[in-house]
């Protein structure tokens, strides 16, 4: 059985072990936000080129 002394330092360890969690959490969504609006932006870059070059070439066509 634990005593006192042993229950505190179990309990700030998992508190401790509880945050590292809870902050690695927090950084892996943070970057996958990050991730999401890069891709967004060069996904709408992407289309916009692609657009550009068709309406060009229809004008050159005419």
């Amino acid at each position: 059985m634990m005593d006192n002394r042993q229950a505190r330092r179990v309990n700030e360890a998992a508190r401790e072990f509880a945050e590292a969690v809870h902050e690695s959490l927090r950084t892996v969504s943070g970057r996958t936000a990050e991730a999401q609006e890069r891709t967004r932006r060069l996904t709408e870059g992407f289309f916009a080129a692609v657009t550009e070059e068709l309406q060009t070439g229809t004008e050159r066509n005419r």
